[in-house]
């Protein structure tokens, strides 16, 4: 009877110090999944229906792209040109809205014409409210689109979503001044990567530390460069680190350990 005892008390111990020892270990880390341009992998990009499938399959965050048209209304749309996913031509700034919105989005998997039309920011607001947040990437070039973060700001505030948009970019007077407007809405630096001598790739090669960024929320990077020792550094500085665009699991192992907000086409996935 006292070996059994002995063995009980053994066994016992070893689950007690087991239970204790899960206790401590840290639980896998947890990223914003994002779907990026709603969640182009499982819908027609920058679209109301991608997006509501993008919400639909979990994503914490949609993210999607704004151009100005001529008449100032800010539409929905990766590129600065309609020609690739619709069935119509032309720039974006050089159209209104309502010749860019009779023209149909063009189904990305069959080619076929669809019933939907390029979005305006004020619908996507109006749809992702209450259900996840929104990460606006501001698409401009040197010193087009004047205005358009005054516009934005404005939007933003009509439905009340300052504690649920981000605002990113790769050109920093977008950011700049949507900070000067509303410091409280958050604001992200894209880059592609961080170069030596304190210089990062963001289209073209700029001068990067984060004393020049300390208003910035997050960096958000290219996959391929979110080493170790930028997220380490980043981190440091009290930024998130972003990866785009990340659509295969076996893609986050290298990253798992490092990054905070997967930016991704499959939100399904993560």
């Amino acid at each position: 009877m006292s070996r059994v005892l002995s063995v009980f008390t053994l066994v016992f111990a070893f689950l007690q110090a087991f239970a204790l020892h899960a206790q401590d270990t840290p639980t896998e880390k947890t990223y914003i999944n994002v779907a990026h341009r709603g969640g182009a992998s499982i819908g027609n990009e920058n679209t109301l229906s991608c997006i509501a499938a993008g919400i639909a399959a979990g994503a914490d965050m949609v993210e999607i792209d704004i151009h100005l048209t001529k008449d100032g209304q800010m539409v929905v749309c990766h590129d600065p040109t309609i020609d690739r996913t619709t069935d119509g031509q032309g720039a974006i700034e050089e159209m209104t809205a309502d010749e860019i919105r009779a023209f149909h989005i063009v189904d990305s998997r069959t080619g076929e014409l669809t019933d939907e039309t390029v979005p305006t920011l004020e619908e996507v607001l109006d749809l992702v409210s209450g259900e996840c947040s929104l990460l606006v990437e501001v698409k401009r070039k040197k010193n087009q689109y004047p205005g358009i973060e005054e516009k934005l700001v404005e939007a933003i505030d009509a439905f009340g979503a300052r504690r649920w948009v981000t605002v990113q970019s790769f050109n920093d007077s977008v950011i700049e001044n949507v900070h000067a407007i509303a410091p409280d809405i958050p604001v992200h630096k894209l880059i592609v990567c961080r170069l030596p001598f304190g210089l990062a790739f963001d289209g073209r090669i700029v001068k990067f530390n984060y004393d020049k960024y300390d208003y910035v929320e997050a960096v958000n990077v290219h996959r391929s460069f979110a080493t170790k020792a930028m997220a380490r550094k980043a981190h440091a500085a009290g930024k998130k680190v972003g990866v785009w665009t990340v659509d295969k699991p076996r893609q986050v192992e290298r990253i798992r350990d490092r990054v905070d907000m997967i930016i991704t086409n499959s939100p399904d996935l993560f």
